[in-house]
């Protein structure tokens, strides 16, 4: 993948992430060098009190080991009962340099089956690592609007994302990518899910390492006016405009799609068949991506 890349220590600087109750902590070894502070709190990280969890987010963060962000786990009581908590973490990360790679240092997840899956859905296996390795990948932030903390490169030629990834989230993936290939394979026209199409962990030679996941661009390179990640519920859900980052619920009250009448039923149907499919393996933190743009970048679709 174009050479790896190290920490300089040197050039620290210092972020704040937020992670929900229940969310999983996982703030990537590879990628911070120290935890400064970590309040658990029933207000969004605003200021108001909150109990200091810094010694059970840092042992669980140096051991490794991502946790969901409850008061049991974080060995607290709960300082807001019946309202929803959030846990802010302040830490220290380096700047990244290239450095080279052992040849051993790079490994492909269930490379078989992500083949299958590729193949199901009419991909060229020559054309899509072209697209991640010819030339140099975009990104390599953390989302604007984002609470999980992850990174995201995009393709040069817009057809995909990396991402980084925790490792229950992938632990799962790979648990049901035999069936998830089926049902993709299935409903390749209708499916609104996202695409995985790899999984990857990237060793260093400091013995740290990150795993990231490889999915199609919903937007294939367009650039939206606006974008919504909708999830059906208010909570939490409003992001400041000036941002520049990806709007959600709250933001998006007042507004309506408005879709015609031979594509309502399909879009009910796929939408059906996708939830029920995610339901029945016990996944329920997902959201549906919207994009707007002007009629003219729409090819005539509005």
């Amino acid at each position: 993948f174009g050479g790896a890349k190290n920490l300089d220590s040197s050039a620290a600087k210092t972020e704040t992430v937020v992670f929900r109750e229940y969310q999983v902590i996982d703030l990537k070894q590879a990628l911070v060098t120290r935890i400064i502070s970590a309040t658990w709190a029933g207000a969004l990280c605003d200021g108001k009190p909150g109990v200091d969890v810094s010694e059970a987010v840092e042992a669980a963060w140096a051991a490794g080991m991502p946790m969901r962000a409850t008061s049991k786990n974080l060995g607290v009581p709960d300082p807001a009962p019946f309202r929803l908590k959030h846990l802010c973490v302040e830490f220290q990360t380096a700047t990244i340099q290239e450095i080279p790679v052992d040849s051993d240092s790079f490994t492909v997840y269930q490379p078989d089956n992500f083949r299958r899956l590729r193949a199901a859905l009419g991909i060229n296996e020559g054309e899509f690592f072209d697209s991640m390795t010819k030339h140099e990948l975009k990104g390599g932030d953390v989302q604007k609007s984002g609470k999980s903390g992850e990174i995201f490169w995009f393709t040069p030629d817009g057809k995909y994302v990396m991402k980084t990834c925790a490792d229950p989230e992938l632990q799962n993936l790979l648990a049901m990518l035999p069936e998830y290939t089926d049902y993709l394979g299935e409903n390749k026209e209708t499916s609104l899910l996202t695409r995985y199409l790899g999984a990857y962990r990237l060793s260093f030679k400091n013995g740290k390492s990150v795993q990231f996941v490889v999915m199609n661009n919903v937007f294939q390179g367009g650039k939206p006016s606006r974008t919504y990640d909708l999830k059906g519920t208010t909570e939490d859900r409003w992001v400041d405009p000036a941002s520049g980052g990806v709007l959600k619920d709250n933001n998006f009250n007042g507004y309506k799609v408005h879709i015609g009448d031979d594509l309502a039923p399909l879009f009910y149907s796929a939408t059906k068949s996708d939830t029920e499919f995610l339901e029945a393996r016990g996944i329920m933190d997902y959201s549906m991506m919207l994009g707007v743009a002007p009629a003219d970048q729409t090819h005539g679709s509005g």
